[in-house]
Parts: C-alpha cells; structure tokens; sequence
C-alpha cells in the first residue's frame, strides 16, 4: 500500500534531498530556469509553484512564508550578519548599514516579491514550464528510434523548467 507516500525520495536523505529542492527553488527564481532530471523537476516545480503563489501579495506574513522554501538561515542582529559575511568585527557603526550588507536570500526575496509575484498576479497557476531535452534512444524489441532526452552517464530524462513569460 502506498498510503501517505506523496512525494519522491530521489535517493537522497531528507535533509539532502531538501537541501537540493530549496537550492533549486532559489536558481529558477533567481535565473529563470533550470536544467535538472524530469524527476528533480516535478518535485521542485510544487515548490516553486507555492512561492510563486505566496509572492503574488506582498504581506509580511507571506514573506515568512517564503523563507521557508529558501536557505535563510537564523535570524541574526545587523553586527553578527556583517561579521559571518565579512568574517571581521565592524570597526564603527556606519559599516552595518547599507544594501550589499543585506545576505543573499534576503535580495532573492525582494526580487520574488518586486518582480516575480507582480508578473502573476492575475494568473490562477501553472508558472512554469517542463521542457525535455534532445537525445535518441533505440527500442530494440520493436527496432524502432526514439528521440528522447538522456543525460550521458546514467540515461537519465533531462529537462529544463523555466518561469512562464
């Protein structure tokens, strides 16, 4: 029975197979598109659905939201920020201010939410796009020759998801 089983495990442990859909999640945001396997695919593209989704209003509430499906990290004071980023203790107060001082999934979520979310907001779903990629495949118990896309080493579907325009 396969009761409660929703999602692929992709051979990987939870908190690696996490790790790889909330970085992936952020590279199609941030680029546009991605090319990964079809299974990798599906199971980001829920993710990337539900930010999407999220982005559409721009509360603060929605905002938390978001931070779920990116690596955000904790939340830490303006002086502990600036000595992870800069690996030095700020010599005076003027060097904790300032927008290159803001981490990384903090200038993702002001893009998802200023540009991403305002493109759809009057679209109910369906944001992306699964696009598979070239390559040939030979069925021998019909002799027949299939297009079909494969990564080299493992014959592995590739695609590429992108954001709809």
């Amino acid at each position: 029975m396969r009761h409660r089983v929703a999602h692929r495990h992709l051979g990987l442990p939870t908190d690696q197979r996490m790790a790889m859909l909330k970085n992936m999640v952020a590279s199609v945001l941030e680029n546009g598109y991605v090319t990964t396997t079809e299974a990798r695919a599906k199971e980001a593209r829920s993710l990337i659905e539900k930010v999407i989704t999220l982005s559409r209003e721009d509360t603060i509430h929605n905002r938390r939201q978001v931070r779920r499906y990116l690596h955000m990290g904790k939340v830490v004071t303006s002086r502990e920020k600036f000595e992870n980023i800069h690996g030095v203790e700020p010599t005076y107060e003027g060097e904790l201010k300032g927008a290159d001082r803001r981490p990384y999934g903090e200038i993702l979520i002001k893009k998802i939410f200023d540009e991403i979310g305002p493109r759809y907001k009057d679209r109910d779903g369906g944001y992306l796009r699964l696009t598979r990629l070239g390559g040939v495949s030979h069925n021998n118990k019909k002799g027949t020759l299939t297009i079909r896309p494969a990564r080299r080493g493992d014959g592995a579907t590739m695609v590429r998801i992108e954001l709809l325009d």
